[in-house]
């Protein structure tokens, strides 16, 4: 699946949200950096206390923020931890994540062509181009020509007061030695 951790647009307007952020902006920073971790340690949104401890370490401010979360029902106590509520309205499940990875892995193992560029092993990699010589470098295509490719820069534009639509336009009408077929 993805490396993303999944918040509805209407996130802002969920009642729950708004009363956390009344009650300071630490108490959704920690919210949204538990999402992140639960959603990057596959722990099903299981937040760890020893994660916990490692973001706030002043014992009285981790607990006031902890008891804002579970007062406002966005994290539950659990076995183990605080349990984000409704975790799995958008985001997906460790068995689901690893089923996918695995099914994905499987398919580019066997050879299956895809738009992807990403290895078996779930590592981006470079698609390199299977013609290279079939396709015209700019700069090459400039050299050869003695034209330049492409409009002025930002301070050719400035420094000769025109725009670049109008010095793209002088650059391609014919100049002195050159044919014009038309």
């Amino acid at each position: 699946m993805s490396p993303w951790v999944k918040l509805d647009e209407a996130f802002w307007r969920n009642r729950k949200i708004r009363r956390a952020w009344k009650a300071g902006r630490s108490p959704l920073g920690l919210y949204l950096l538990g999402l992140c971790y639960a959603n990057d340690q596959l722990t099903d949104g299981l937040i760890d206390p020893e994660w916990i401890d490692d973001q706030v370490p002043n014992g009285r401010e981790r607990a006031h923020l902890i008891a804002v979360l579970v007062d406002l029902a966005l994290w539950e106590p659990k076995s183990g931890g605080f349990q984000v509520k409704d975790y799995f309205d958008y985001n997906p499940s460790r068995a689901d994540v690893l089923a996918k990875r695995k099914a994905d892995s499987e398919r580019k193992r066997s050879g299956f062509r895809t738009e992807s560029n990403w290895n078996p092993d779930g590592i981006q990699t470079s698609v390199p181009d299977p013609n290279p010589k079939e396709k015209e470098i700019p700069k090459e295509r400039e050299r050869r020509s003695g034209r330049r490719i492409g409009g002025p820069s930002h301070d050719e534009a400035n420094e000769a007061g025109l725009s670049w639509a109008a010095i793209k336009a002088e650059r391609q009408r014919p100049h002195l030695g050159e044919q014009d077929d038309g």
